[in-house]
């Protein structure tokens, strides 16, 4: 990642779209953020599964995106459906932001990956991910199921690129240091 090669305008999001991971507070966030840039696109890897409703019946991506009757969002938004390990690799350097909105995780490949990768992160403030990224060190912290506080993370780094390559740099030091087969 460089922040001289990417698009400023780009944010990526590698999960699944169902609750586990966060993918209905991550469209509310982007949501508020076009609201504030709308020439922002938000690049959406992974399977959808679904979330569901209040009546237990899964509503898709492309369904929850439509529910909120947006014709910004739906535009902004690039659903790239599942794509193997090389495809995300090359998609990465080429976002400013990396995203990780899980209400849950472990060990967060998605967010090392990452962060090997030198990319910008901003991540919810939960098990495991909390152990992995110190905020303003080698990534942002969001509240866990807070859209606006994902947002204003998010917009931090949007307004200050600087941040933004810092904090990638910090995150590439920390993979290497902590998670390398050496260590």
């Amino acid at each position: 990642w460089e922040l001289a090669t990417c698009d400023r305008n780009t944010l990526l999001f590698v999960g699944r779209f169902d609750a586990i991971k966060g993918a209905d507070v991550l469209i509310r966030a982007f949501r508020r953020l076009i609201d504030q840039k709308p020439e922002l696109k938000l690049v959406f890897v992974g399977p959808d599964y679904g979330l569901p409703n209040p009546d237990g019946q899964l509503i898709h991506l492309r369904d929850f995106v439509g529910s909120f009757a947006d014709p910004d969002l739906e535009r902004a938004l690039s659903y790239r459906g599942r794509l193997d390990a090389t495809e995300i690799i090359k998609l990465r350097p080429s976002a400013l932001v990396t995203i990780v909105a899980s209400r849950r995780e472990t060990q967060c490949y998605v967010a090392l990956e990452a962060m090997l990768q030198g990319c910008p992160l901003v991540c919810t403030d939960t098990t495991g991910l909390s152990e992995l990224i110190e905020h303003d060190v080698n990534g942002v912290k969001a509240r866990s199921e807070d859209p606006e506080d994902l947002a204003k993370q998010v917009q931090r780094l949007i307004d200050d690129p600087e941040l933004a390559a810092r904090l990638g740099r910090g995150g590439r030091e920390y993979v290497l240091k902590n998670h390398a087969p050496g260590a």
